[in-house]
């Protein structure tokens, strides 16, 4: 088992805040962080799209970063969770390995790949 740099327990976990004041206090890393996961990709896509199509497929971008966000959050809750990084955890995942990494990894690493060539 990995070793991680914190852990987790009753003493480092605080309340989360109960009332509305209290939760404002919070709002600003979450802003930040969801200025980060809508990327300009998302808001190019979005006009050049709409401009072609129309709104039926304006569609189509919404659905794909609602579920992107998402899959982000995910992502995120496990690796505050578990102390783990998400290649750590698919490395985790059933199936066959080749050298010491899984078939998840290898796919991720060839699909990071691939979008490296199309940049």
């Amino acid at each position: 088992m990995p070793q991680h740099d914190y852990v987790i327990s009753d003493t480092t976990v605080k309340e989360p805040p109960s009332t509305f004041r209290g939760r404002l206090k919070f709002l600003g890393p979450g802003f930040i962080l969801s200025a980060s996961i809508v990327g300009s990709g998302e808001l190019i896509a979005t006009t050049t799209l709409g401009a072609r199509a129309g709104f039926v497929a304006f569609w189509i971008i919404i659905v794909s970063c609602l579920v992107k966000v998402a899959v982000q959050l995910e992502f995120g809750k496990h690796a505050i969770l578990t102390g783990e990084t998400p290649m750590q955890a698919f490395n985790k995942l059933p199936g066959w390995k080749l050298g010491k990494a899984s078939w998840s990894v290898w796919a991720l690493f060839f699909l990071i790949t691939l979008k490296i060539v199309q940049l």
